[in-house]
């Protein structure tokens, strides 16, 4: 409820939210590219403890804990198990995650982080991936409690979504398994351990821990193209338009090269003019057609028609009566981070503060005079 509520009033502060002291984003920012590295085809990063001596407590008792729990679960799906053991291995495989060959690590330098299954769906399918917890407490403190909170390097996205609708020719991509690419110095990688078994659930667990982090890429000074897509880049997405078919052959060919050289490859290319990617290996474009309905940003795009626009929830009932809980849940819902739909939401928003103001219970029908509005 915490969430939803949060999520209610989110969107209202979207540009007018107070920014942190720009002079501690300046030093955190220093300080982050005083320890970033690139070898030849990988950044690395270091951890950027907060100032002082910090000594992490032996949260080993945590980890198993939160593992058993996580085996639980797995053991009552078969599948989900199958799917979750494949994502751990795809870390070992792929190097992004390492065994620990000593049991114990230095004292004061090493931390467990707890993990567990997330689902998301993607292309119409529901992919699993590692969620690890750096929030979970022990001895009143989190893994996230020692680091320093870095300045928001995201662009903002509602100057994004506007440049997105600027010209007639769409493009999206995103950078495949972003977090992953850049790697993590070995001296904090004892502060990333995690324990994991295979089906054996009676086995001891083995002791594991990550070799990698996320770190950003400065474009060439003279490379206006690279630095035009950079800025409309939102985490891992890249969302913008152009106004000229050769423009866009020329920007995925350049952002791919710059992006390769810092290990990073896009993927899920999709565009309303599909056949400007016939460049692109089929693998690397995304699998959705040209009548479905995907999503920009988390808002939905009808690329046919290159239209922004709005799907009711999926499992709206119209049968039942309201209640306020409901009525939360379907506001919080309907993002629209445009403003496109407020003269809708803006009304809900004012029904809402009214029926909190009357003590109504979350789960109680919404009084038939309110309920008709």
């Amino acid at each position: 409820m915490e969430h939803l509520l949060k999520k209610f009033w989110q969107l209202e502060a979207i540009g007018i939210q107070q920014q942190e002291e720009k002079t501690t984003q300046d030093t955190v920012s220093c300080q982050f590219l005083d320890t970033l590295t690139h070898d030849g085809s990988r950044y690395s990063v270091e951890l950027l403890w907060k100032p002082g001596v910090v000594r992490l407590p032996d949260n080993y008792t945590l980890a198993e804990r939160r593992l058993r729990s996580v085996e639980r679960s797995l053991r009552k799906d078969r599948v989900k198990q199958r799917e979750y053991t494949a994502v751990i291995e795809e870390y070992l495989q792929n190097g992004w995650a390492e065994e620990v060959t000593t049991q114990n690590g230095e004292p004061g330098k090493t931390w467990y982080l707890p993990h567990h299954a997330v689902y998301k769906i993607a292309d119409g399918q529901t992919k699993c991936r590692v969620g690890f917890d750096g929030s979970a407490k022990y001895a009143g403190a989190s893994f996230n409690d020692h680091l320093t909170t870095g300045p928001n390097l995201q662009a903002d996205l509602v100057s994004i979504l506007l440049r997105f609708k600027q010209y007639w020719i769409a493009v999206q991509a995103d950078i495949e398994k972003m977090y992953l690419q850049v790697g993590l110095r070995a001296e904090d990688r004892d502060a990333c351990r995690f324990l994991w078994r295979d089906c054996t659930f009676d086995a001891p667990p083995r002791r594991y821990r990550l070799t990698r982090a996320h770190a950003e890429l400065n474009p060439d000074e003279s490379d206006e193209t690279v630095k035009l897509a950079l800025a409309n880049m939102y985490v891992v997405d890249l969302v913008m338009s152009c106004d000229k078919e050769a423009q866009v052959r020329d920007l995925i060919r350049r952002v791919l090269v710059f992006l390769k050289k810092g290990g990073f490859h896009l993927k899920k290319w999709t565009s309303n003019r599909v056949e400007l990617l016939d460049t692109l290996p089929k693998e690397d474009v995304s699998t959705n057609g040209e009548k479905e309905i995907g999503k920009t940003l988390g808002v939905f795009w009808m690329k046919d028609e290159d239209i922004l626009t709005f799907k009711p929830p999926a499992d709206l009932n119209t049968q039942s009566r309201c209640t306020r809980r409901q009525m939360l849940s379907l506001t919080a819902r309907l993002y629209d981070p445009l403003g496109y739909i407020a003269p809708f939401t803006g009304q809900m928003k004012m029904l809402f503060q009214r029926l909190w103001t009357t003590g109504l219970g979350w789960d109680a029908p919404l009084p038939p005079q309110m309920e008709k509005r």
